[in-house]
């Protein structure tokens, strides 16, 4: 039987998080590759990769051990078929458009799914300032880590209006949920990593629809009145 291991690592140019880390928190590593050879040694089968961001890491880990990319199941939120902004490419593709340049062919064998900004984009499925979810996390009785929460929201809505979950939704449909529906497409990139289709091009998985009521009350039961009661409940540790 496979295995499944979760491993992810978040890098941002975007400091929208910069001092929230409680001063109890250790520093954590950002050594990839040695992250996830430990993810893969500890693993049997597979392990699944979700990618939240540019495929900067993915790359560097085809360059320096292929073997580890070779064990994973990719799935990617970024690029887009149709993308709002045709002079240029999805933004997570945009921000290093060489490493989504040579990774979407590169895992063509392992037929890796890409949650793609044409399904996330899309209002339905934004966090603002009137969300149920935004005004638990400022409840007197909030958990600590709701008010952290509710802390890097009030930073990003300091700049923009809300917060579509694109990421979120490609954490959904990592864990199978299903209420993402897929097809198999065939894709190039361009020089700046913009995508189309083409009979010639890197056969991925591209989500087409999303039934965006349904992950929204997904996501609220992760982040909301049932994380609040694991949160009591862990072995007595109010605050972990």
């Amino acid at each position: 039987m496979t295995r499944w291991r979760w491993w992810w690592w978040l890098g941002s140019r975007m400091y929208w998080v910069d001092g929230m880390c409680p001063a109890d928190v250790p520093r954590q590593g950002d050594d990839v590759i040695s992250a996830v050879s430990e993810v893969c040694a500890a693993a049997d089968g597979r392990v699944r990769w979700v990618g939240m961001g540019p495929l900067s890491n993915l790359a560097m880990l085809q360059e320096q051990r292929p073997e580890l990319v070779a064990r994973m199941v990719v799935t990617q939120m970024g690029g887009a078929i149709n993308y709002r902004d045709r002079s240029r490419a999805e933004h997570n593709f945009r921000v290093d458009p060489d490493a989504a340049i040579r990774m979407v062919p590169a895992l063509e064998p392992w037929l890796p799914t890409f949650v793609v900004s044409d399904v996330t984009f899309n209002p339905a499925m934004e966090i603002t300032a009137d969300s149920p979810l935004y005004k638990r996390w400022a409840e007197p009785d909030a958990r600590p880590w709701e008010r952290v929460l509710r802390e890097h929201w009030d930073r990003w809505m300091a700049k923009y209006p809300g917060s579509m979950q694109h990421d979120g939704l490609a954490l959904a449909a990592a864990t199978l949920w299903p209420g993402v529906r897929f097809m198999r497409e065939r894709v190039v990139l361009d020089d700046i990593a913009r995508m189309s289709r083409s009979d010639d091009g890197t056969e991925i998985v591209v989500s087409v629809s999303a039934d965006y009521a349904a992950f929204m009350s997904w996501l609220d039961s992760g982040l909301g009145e049932r994380a609040v009661l694991n949160s009591r409940n862990s072995s007595g540790a109010e605050n972990r």
